[in-house]
């Protein structure tokens, strides 16, 4: 533990057992196959992920002893493919991680900011320079804008919203049009412009990495998170 930050093994532990709910591994599954993951030095989410693209797990967990029958099966490599964050949602997920520890370090400047709903700056910023001060000024929304920006590179237009900044409501508009879950088992096609999105159909199913995005009834405002 980290502060208040969740470790790696940890939240793995978390991502194996909102899987092994969602697609009903039975009882001791997450806590056998956390144990010999970890003696395979595969211990996080990121080590995981990896491993199941490029088809190596199994070879770790044979070579560190596990027994056939304890190892993941093509089909439950497929879903753990699907199931956990892609490599552009972790490295999200660990800037906002960095971010945070900084802050509690007192190594940040940050200011909850608004934007205003004529589309236009403010006082939103969002400065991560080496050597710099941080500066983070802003809301719930522009947190994870800005960080999918930082990550991507990209200015995020994507045809998400009717303005060039995302709102929670945007984004929560937007995850409400994508066809994929976390629970299909098969790969998004590659014509599809969706930036490889997943809805994740449970709250149950949530893990480190993932959005979270509400948006109450009636005109209240919304919310969006890491």
């Amino acid at each position: 533990m980290d502060g208040g930050m969740l470790t790696d093994e940890v939240q793995l532990g978390y991502a194996l057992e909102a899987f092994g709910l969602a697609h009903q591994m039975g009882v001791g599954w997450t806590t056998v196959t956390l144990l010999y993951l970890r003696a395979a030095g595969i211990t996080s989410i990121s080590d995981l992920a990896t491993g199941c693209k490029d088809q190596t797990v199994n070879l770790d967990l044979e070579l560190f002893g596990c027994p056939p029958e304890n190892r993941l099966s093509p089909a439950i490599i497929q879903k753990l493919k699907s199931f956990l964050p892609g490599p552009v949602g972790h490295r999200c997920f660990r800037l906002a991680q960095h971010i945070s520890r900084q802050v509690e370090k007192g190594n940040v400047q940050t200011e909850y900011v608004h934007r205003p709903e004529n589309g236009k700056i403010g006082d939103e910023q969002w400065t991560l320079k080496y050597g710099d001060q941080w500066v983070v000024n802003v809301d719930c929304a522009g947190f994870v804008r800005n960080a999918l920006k930082h990550v991507t590179k990209n200015p995020f237009v994507m045809a998400l919203s009717d303005r060039d900044f995302m709102r929670a409501k945007d984004f929560y508009d937007f995850f409400s049009t994508i066809p994929f879950t976390t629970m299909d088992a098969n790969p998004i096609p590659e014509k599809s412009k969706l930036m490889k999105w997943r809805i994740v159909p449970d709250l149950r199913y949530v893990i480190p990495g993932d959005i979270i995005c509400y948006r109450p009834r009636g005109n209240a405002a919304g919310g969006a998170a890491f």
